[in-house]
């Protein structure tokens, strides 16, 4: 995975310091440029901030402040950092839509970014600009929450794989490979068998749900432990666990579990209203893991 340039997109929040703390870390491993974006966006709550209620004289002395900030902490990225730091301002518009412009239009490989994990009715208005991202970004994503831990030296000890046995899994499990053999982790694939409740007088030709779970659990093990050979070597070699339950749920409930530093997963890049009503695994797992989530994007 080629990362020469990465982006962090910030609002000066405490989830994208921790995001620009892991971006500083990423770009040393990589030895790649670091990009700093940030949207100034003319809310609501920003008439009162000033005096002067015209539209344009506030985002000029919004653009002002933020430029200085901004600068601030450019410098300090540099004086920590051997790689190039540049930085820019956009003033108004979509923060995700300046996001994936400045992504195409300066060959980013990956982005760092900072996500408030909302959820509820408050995720259903507001949305969220990570997870609108992640969703169209052509390059992977990495999602950072105020909760995450910031990195160390041995940032990445241990990788989380969700796999559901799609092509695009076995993209997320190379991607990772790559990471585990640079920093000499460990990595576990881990699918969730889905829970099924079985209403009464349903007919299953004469079987129990208990049995049929079972047997399902036993063949995707199996799966899981044949895919974590096929795709081991010499440098790096992969575990496989199983769990059932809720997807999203037993992922985020493992990696609190297990101490795991890193989820790397794919997505499928839903949009409209099935992703409105439906959600996705790797949205809810981005709202609520308790480390950074690197998302990596399938159409």
């Amino acid at each position: 995975m080629k990362v020469d340039k990465i982006l962090l997109p910030t609002d000066f929040s405490d989830c994208a310091e921790n995001a620009c703390d892991w971006a500083a870390f990423l770009a040393r491993r990589h030895h790649a440029e670091l990009h700093l974006l940030h949207v100034v966006a003319l809310g609501l709550g920003a008439f009162s901030t000033f005096p002067d209620p015209s539209p344009e004289a506030l985002l000029e002395k919004m653009e002002a402040i933020s430029q200085n900030r901004l600068v601030k902490r450019v410098a300090d990225l540099k004086s920590n950092l051997d790689t190039e730091v540049v930085h820019q301002t956009r003033v108004g518009g979509s923060e995700a839509e300046a996001i994936l412009d400045y992504v195409a239009k300066n060959d980013i490989d990956l982005i760092v970014m900072g996500t408030h994990g909302r959820r509820g009715i408050s995720h259903f208005f507001m949305g969220s600009v990570a997870e609108s991202t992640l969703r169209l970004a052509p390059c992977p994503v990495v999602t950072v929450r105020a909760e995450s831990r910031p990195p160390g030296e041995r940032a990445m000890r241990r990788v989380l794989v969700p796999v559901d046995f799609s092509p695009s899994s076995r993209d997320a499990v190379r991607a990772t490979k790559e990471i585990v053999e640079r920093e000499g982790a460990e990595a576990t694939l881990f699918h969730v068998v889905e829970a099924y409740y079985q209403p009464p007088g349903m007919d299953l030709g004469g079987l129990s749900l208990p049995n049929v779970m079972d047997e399902l659990c036993r063949n995707r093990r199996a799966h899981l432990e044949r895919m974590a050979s096929e795709l081991s070597d010499d440098r790096v070699a992969l575990r496989a666990e199983t769990a059932v339950g809720g997807a999203y749920q037993k992922i985020v409930e493992y990696a609190g579990e297990q101490d795991v530093d890193l989820i790397v997963m794919s997505a499928h890049g839903q949009t409209g209203l099935s992703r409105l009503i439906l959600g996705s695994v790797a949205e809810r797992v981005v709202r609520t893991a308790p480390c950074p989530v690197m998302t990596l994007r399938v159409d």
